[in-house]
C-alpha cells in the first residue's frame, strides 16, 4: 500500500513535540560537562594535569560566598598559588 504525500514513512509514530533547545550559559556547560565527562582532563600546566570534576569546585565556592551574602558586584580577594587547582 502506497503512502500518501501527508504521510510518510518519517510521520508515523513520531510526537509532535517542540525541538529541546536550552542555552548553556558558562555555570550550566560547566555543570554538564562534569556530569557528563568527570574524568576527563580539563586543564594541563606542566606535568599537572585536572579532571573535569575540579570544575564543580567553582561552584561549591561560589556557593560558599552567596551564603555569607556575598554576591554579585562585591569585591573578593584571594591569595592562591599559580597552578590550575
Amino acid at each position: 500500500m502506497p503512502m500518501s504525500v501527508k504521510q510518510n514513512q518519517y510521520g508515523i509514530g513520531l510526537d509532535k513535540t517542540p525541538p529541546i533547545n536550552v542555552p548553556l550559559t558558562p555555570l550550566s556547560f560547566l555543570a554538564r560537562t562534569a556530569s557528563v565527562y568527570p574524568d576527563h582532563i580539563s586543564t594541563v600546566m606542566r606535568a599537572a594535569s585536572s579532571p573535569v570534576a575540579d570544575l564543580c569546585r567553582c561552584r561549591r565556592f561560589a556557593s560558599f560566598l552567596s551564603g555569607r551574602d556575598i554576591g554579585y558586584g562585591d569585591t573578593v580577594a584571594a591569595m592562591l598559588p599559580i597552578s590550575p587547582r
